[in-house]
């Protein structure tokens, strides 16, 4: 009960934006009790991004994200990441890839990626939250709706890892 307790105290703020009827999580959010959690302070509002990023940035076997907002800070990682890691692989819902074909700068680079070896599959619907798999760590963007990052949670649990 205490584990319990712990959880629900270390998620309270930003349960809201666990998107829990839309992605059926096939583990216990309990297991995220011993995730690393990174906010957005008043003088780092780009913390939970720049954690992000630097979990992909150090990935070394695989990387793998469903993405579901683009932001500039992690397109220029991809194409350095793809060129010197084996497994390298996007998810992009319908709006990014909307995006991305609407604006010639998103396009340019989302053809580099391809040609250094990323793998890009649509996923034909919309999603509110980015994950991914950064070697042996899941990581969430979480995302309250309106571009916003209110937080990024990372863990290695078996179970979380397992759903991924």
């Amino acid at each position: 009960m205490l584990e319990t307790t712990d959880t629900a105290e270390k998620l309270s703020d930003i349960q809201q934006y666990l998107p829990t009827e839309e992605f059926e999580f096939e583990f216990d959010l309990r297991r995220l009790g011993g995730a690393r959690i990174t906010r957005p302070t008043k003088s780092d509002t780009q913390a939970p991004l720049r954690r992000s990023a630097e979990l992909l940035t150090a990935s070394t076997e695989r990387m793998q994200m469903f993405v579901a907002a683009y932001d500039q800070l992690h397109a220029r990682e991809v194409g350095e990441l793809a060129r010197r890691t084996p497994i390298v692989e996007g998810i992009l819902t319908a709006d990014v890839m909307e995006a991305v074909l609407a604006d010639p700068t998103m396009r340019e680079g989302a053809i580099e990626y391809i040609e250094a070896g990323v793998e890009m599959y649509h996923y034909n619907s919309e999603a509110s939250m980015t994950f991914g798999l950064f070697d042996g760590t899941v990581g969430f963007e979480l995302n309250d709706g309106s571009g916003f990052v209110p937080a990024f949670i990372e863990t290695d649990d078996e179970a979380v890892l397992t759903w991924a």
